[in-house]
């Protein structure tokens, strides 16, 4: 996302954690950054809460030089695979010592006083990408995808199932962008998940007919690692 798009607020279909097998993926340090986070607020945060929650946020990232994008929204997915996490928020990096300086800045501490304490639970995995991606438009699906690495995959299996993954995105019409690589982010937020990925679709949709696509060339284990969003104004 430009620096010249406002953040624009995203509903978050699906949050679902899985253990599943994948290749790895080399980053560049040069490369830019998606910084994946996912929420569950306790139960009783009122409405006052969550707004000051969002404008600290905003005021975080504005405040936060080398931060190119941003985008959050709600859960809103039928698949129930959330886990209790809520909100997503997907916030782009010029790169990785731009994503490194924002964990580190005081103003990052000071955000992170304000929404820790109304937290359930948090969920955080970078990784990098080729290039920046473009700001989705409204009504666009953002689908996030978490895996996890089984400690007896053989290699085979890995590049196996990579490589089938890979693959189903392109057969579903209505797929504007997909990103995928390993996380990069240190600490336990990540909860062991090793891998991540985001599609863009063009509506809810196009996500829906991906979601019958992966059930059906990977049956129901493999499709629980599932993560849509969809863009509003």
């Amino acid at each position: 996302m430009s620096p010249a798009h406002p953040p624009r607020r995203v509903n978050v279909p699906s949050f679902v954690l899985c253990a599943l097998v994948l290749g790895c993926v080399t980053a560049l340090r040069a490369d830019p950054v998606q910084h994946l986070v996912l929420f569950q607020f306790k139960p009783g945060t009122t409405p006052a809460e969550l707004r000051r929650v969002y404008e600290g946020f905003d005021a975080l990232i504005a405040g936060t030089p080398g931060c190119i994008g941003f985008q959050w929204g709600r859960n809103n997915s039928p698949e129930g695979l959330a886990k209790g996490f809520t909100h997503g928020f997907i916030i782009t990096f010029e790169s990785l010592e731009a994503r490194d300086k924002y964990m580190g800045a005081r103003n990052h501490d000071e955000f992170r006083e304000i929404v820790l304490p109304r937290l359930a639970d948090v969920f955080a995995l970078d990784l990098s990408v080729p290039r920046v991606p473009e700001a989705a438009e409204p009504g666009r699906v953002h689908h996030l995808v978490f895996f996890k690495f089984k400690p007896d995959a053989p290699k085979a299996k890995i590049d196996e199932i990579n490589a089938a993954f890979a693959q189903l995105p392109r057969r579903v019409a209505g797929l504007l962008s997909f990103q995928a690589g390993p996380n990069n982010l240190d600490g336990d937020y990540n909860k062991g998940f090793s891998h991540g990925y985001l599609l863009t679709f063009v509506n809810d949709r196009a996500r829906g007919d991906y979601l019958i696509a992966v059930a059906a060339a990977n049956g129901d284990e493999r499709a629980r690692a599932l993560v849509p969003l969809r863009v509003v104004p």
